[in-house]
């Protein structure tokens, strides 16, 4: 299943297959299938996201 998160408040670092990314308000990520992944929030403000999981 293919992972889309995207970023409506807040910030966050974004750690897929041991590579991290900074993620700000408005940014829009996708996992594929099988790769390690995890999320942190790196702002004072509550982390919300909007998580859609796609199936092929």
């Amino acid at each position: 299943m293919t992972e889309i998160f995207y970023i409506s408040s807040g910030s966050a670092q974004v750690t897929v297959d041991g590579k991290n990314f900074e993620c700000p308000t408005g940014s829009c990520i996708a996992i594929e299938p099988h790769e390690q992944h995890r999320l942190s929030n790196t702002s004072n403000d509550d982390l919300v996201i909007l998580y859609l999981g796609l199936h092929a």
